[in-house]
């Protein structure tokens, strides 16, 4: 998918704003949903993680945060990607 419009930090800082409002105010699937967005996004923005998890962790929700993470920074878990020495790449099954 191709993004037709590019956040400003601006941009960025008020969608953050309205995640956390709806975290505490609101619906927090709804905050979850913007902050999935962004961080999907911007990923190496790490100022955004740390709101996100702040908030997911209020929710009283580790497990479902944990998660979250772990599919956004490690997408293929490591004992089903083994490194084959005779192509050194990265060969992935995913059975889930």
């Amino acid at each position: 998918m191709h993004m037709l419009y590019k956040w400003t930090r601006s941009d960025l800082k008020t969608i953050s704003k309205f995640a956390q409002l709806e975290y505490k105010l609101g619906e927090p699937e709804r905050g979850k949903t913007l902050f999935e967005g962004i961080i999907d996004s911007h990923p190496k923005r790490w100022d955004l993680w740390s709101i996100y998890i702040d908030m997911e962790v209020g929710q009283n929700d580790i497990q479902s945060m944990r998660l979250a993470t772990q599919a956004r920074i490690l997408p293929y878990p490591v004992d089903l990607c083994p490194v084959t020495s005779e192509t050194s790449s990265t060969v992935c099954s995913l059975k889930r």
